[in-house]
Order: structure tokens, then C-alpha cells, then sequence
């Protein structure tokens, strides 16, 4: 009987003790320096570091601004390896829509001089995705350019994952790529009438926009006349024309006039992407095209903006579970062709057997077969970014609802899904027309 009292106490004790620690740690949660502190402590060594230090302001006052203000960056420094290597001075702003303004928000950084940054080839205009929507940690925009890449995307994005520190201050787990703009190591067109647009049915209103005869809004990004102001309105317009013309042939079903007027391979490849992603921006916003001018047909590209791909549940509701089904076509759901021009376009084209043996062709040249090394590339980025994003959560612990593992297991399951059954579809070019 006394022992089992003594028992009974110990096991009091014990009990004790443990929540006492519990209910210390709950309440150090409150304390912000507390969670930055076991940041600091779990971050990852291995990942590259980006300090930027801000001349004469504020990161708390950046964000409380417009994101087209602009603030000085007194010193750019990357860490990585081992080495220190100064990127020198530049400036930051802002960047993105409806990801502003949130609590932990995307940038841009702007170089005083071009800098080749771990790799990625030398610019002058970087982007910092927060990813602050993706509960994997970037790892769906990762994946998504990886896949662009590996279909052949002719400028392919890439990014590389970093630690980012704003006066010495620890902000999180970002990636960093190149901004998406005419030149080297980016949309390398040069001709007189060379454009780069952007369909955005979403976010376009709030910028300087033109509209296609069908209702398409476009903002234009960058332009190789883009100082010559005449020359800049011709190739806006003759851009305007030619796209007005591709919806008016799709529309009108002459197939083969819309063949001539955009690239069927590059079209092929960023549906790909985009359809194998689930990706409800593909077709609504961040859907990119560019021409050389002079004649040159439309092409599509590069991917962009994969926050809410790969079934984010952030982003499904009860009204489209089906439209985020592993086994099922994006592009045929009628929540997605509702009010979006451009999909309408995939959509037609898929009745043109021409389109559908290129998007065949493209898919078994260079993505059939290669499931396993796809996940094999999501599981070494996973571990690449996994103690950086445990202190990524720490830094944002409220905006998460499932651990990184959940998160990124979730994840991958849908991706070898949607791989199995990619491989199950396009088996020979009339087996398309099984998705449809």
C-alpha cells in the first residue's frame, strides 16, 4: 500500500513538472524575443544568408508603405560557404498583390551593379518570394520552375532558397530569383518591337493596362523601345493586334491561322506546367507572353506565381474540392472557364489535333518517364530547407496550421499522384482526349 502511495506521488510529481514546463514554454511563446532567439538557435547553417542593411529607414516602416516606395539599401552582403561576398548598394521595394502587406511580405531588390547570385546569372533586379501562403515553405514555386525546366521552357525561372536579415534582423526563409524582364539571363529578345506582357485578369486594373478585342487585360512589363515612347506605343499595339487575332482564330476555330500566330511548343509547355500544377493563377494572372516583334509569332512564358498550385488548402472550398482532384483536368473545369478569356483559349485549342500531338510531343520528350527523378528533386530541396523552415515557423509561428511535415508530405503525395497519373493520359496523342 506505501508503495503504492510513493507511486502515486512520484507519478504527481512527474506530472507536475511537466506541465509546469509546458505552461513555461506557452507563455514564452508570447514573448517574441523568445521565439527569435530558438530561431536563431535552429536555423539552418548550410543555407546562403542574404543581409541587406537600409541606409536610413526602417524594414516596419518598408512594409507600412506603398510597395512601389523605394528606400535605400547602404550595403547588400551574401554568406555563404564561408564566404562574404558584398553585392554592394542597391535599393528595396516592395512587390506583389495580394501578398503585401501581409506580416512577413515579398520584396525587390534593385542593384546598383549586376551581380551573379549563387548561380543564377548576373542582373541587377532580384526578387525575395515570401511564400508566406505556402505552407511548404516555397517549395510549390520551387517545384513548378523545376518542371518548366525540365519541359524545355526556353527563359525557365530559377531560384535558390535564403536566409534573409534586414538590420541585422532575422526575416525569414525566402527565395530568391531573378525579376522577370527583357535581357540577359532573363527574356533575352532584342528586336526594335520586342515586348513582354502580362495577361492579369485579377490584379491589371490597378496598372497602366491595354485591353485585346476579345477583353483580355494586359499590362505591359518591359519593352525594348520602352525609352523611345513612339516606338514603345507601335509595339504595344502590334501586339495587341496580333493576340486579338489569336483569340479571333481560336474562337472562330481556324486553327491553323492561330498557328501562326503563337507558339504552339511554348503554349504546350506552360499548359503543361500549369495543368500539372493545378494552378489557379495559370490563367487568370502571371501568365506571361513575349515576342521579338518584326513578325515574330507570340510566345508563352516564363511561369510564374505557384502560391496556390499543387492543391493548396489554403485556397480550396467546398465548391471546387473536384477541381483540385490529382486525377482530374484543370483547365476543363468550368469554375476556372467562367470569366478567364485566356483559358477558353487552351481549352478550344484542344479540339485542334496539331496542338494536342505538340502538347503529347513536349510532354513524352521530355517529362514521361521521369517520376522518380522529380521526386527524388522534391525530397533533396526538402531536406535542403527543412531546418531553415522550422525557423521560418518560429519567426511566424501564428500564420501555420500544419508542421513542415505535414505540410510537405501533403504535398509530394499530390505530386506522385498527379505524375501517375500524367503517365496513365498521355500515352499516345488521341489518349489526350481522355482528360476532356
Amino acid at each position: 500500500m506505501l508503495k503504492r502511495k510513493l507511486v502515486l506521488v512520484a507519478f504527481w510529481v512527474l506530472t507536475s513538472t511537466v506541465l509546469g514546463l509546458v505552461f513555461g514554454v506557452f507563455l514564452a511563446e508570447k514573448d517574441l524575443s523568445a521565439v527569435y532567439k530558438r530561431a536563431e538557435v535552429a536555423k539552418n547553417e548550410g543555407l546562403p544568408k542574404l543581409e541587406i542593411t537600409l541606409g536610413e529607414t526602417t524594414l516596419s516602416e518598408v512594409l507600412s508603405k506603398s510597395k512601389y516606395e523605394r528606400y535605400g539599401a547602404s550595403e547588400v552582403v551574401l554568406k555563404n560557404k564561408g564566404e562574404e561576398i558584398s553585392l554592394g548598394s542597391g535599393e528595396l521595394k516592395g512587390r506583389g498583390n495580394s501578398t503585401w502587406g501581409l506580416e512577413k511580405s515579398p520584396f525587390q531588390i534593385k542593384l546598383d551593379k549586376k551581380a551573379d547570385i549563387l548561380g543564377l546569372g548576373e542582373r541587377k533586379k532580384w526578387v525575395l518570394l515570401a511564400n508566406y501562403f505556402d505552407e511548404a515553405a516555397g517549395l510549390r514555386n520551387d517545384f513548378a520552375f523545376k518542371l518548366a525546366e525540365v519541359l524545355g521552357e526556353k527563359y525557365a525561372e530559377k531560384g535558390e532558397f535564403v536566409e534573409l536579415y534586414v538590420n541585422d534582423q532575422y526575416e525569414g526563409l525566402y527565395y530568391l530569383v531573378r525579376k522577370i524582364e527583357i535581357g540577359k539571363n532573363s527574356v533575352d529578345i532584342r528586336g526594335p518591337g520586342a515586348v513582354l506582357a502580362e495577361f492579369d485578369s485579377l490584379h491589371g486594373s490597378w496598372e497602366d493596362y491595354a485591353l485585346s478585342e476579345n477583353g483580355s487585360l494586359f499590362v505591359f512589363k518591359d519593352a525594348v523601345s520602352e525609352k523611345d515612347e513612339e516606338k514603345f506605343l507601335e509595339a504595344k499595339q502590334e501586339f495587341l493586334k496580333r493576340i486579338s487575332e489569336f483569340e479571333r482564330a481560336v474562337l472562330d476555330k481556324h486553327y491553323k491561322k492561330a498557328e501562326e500566330l503563337v507558339d504552339f511548343t511554348s503554349l504546350a509547355e506552360y499548359y503543361l506546367v500549369n495543368e500539372f500544377s493545378v494552378n489557379p493563377d495559370g490563367y487568370s494572372s502571371s501568365y506571361y507572353f513575349y515576342t521579338d516583334g518584326g513578325g515574330d509569332k507570340i510566345n508563352v512564358g516564363p511561369v510564374w506565381d505557384f502560391d496556390f498550385a499543387f492543391a493548396n488548402r489554403r485556397w480550396v472550398w467546398k465548391r471546387i474540392e473536384d477541381f483540385y482532384s490529382p486525377e482530374k483536368t484543370m483547365v476543363r473545369s468550368e469554375d476556372v472557364l467562367a470569366d478567364l478569356p485566356m483559358s477558353g483559349m487552351i481549352y478550344r485549342l484542344m479540339d485542334y489535333p496539331v496542338f494536342r500531338a505538340e502538347v503529347w510531343r513536349v510532354y513524352q520528350e521530355k517529362m514521361a518517364g521521369k517520376a522518380e527523378e522529380l521526386l527524388e528533386y522534391f525530397d533533396e530541396k526538402k531536406e535542403e530547407i527543412a531546418r531553415a523552415a522550422y525557423s521560418d515557423r518560429a519567426r511566424y509561428y501564428s500564420n501555420y496550421n500544419q508542421t513542415f511535415e505535414e505540410a510537405t508530405s501533403e504535398l509530394r503525395e499530390y505530386v506522385r499522384r498527379r505524375l501517375e497519373y500524367f503517365e496513365k493520359v498521355y500515352v499516345l496523342p488521341t489518349d489526350i482526349k481522355i482528360m476532356w
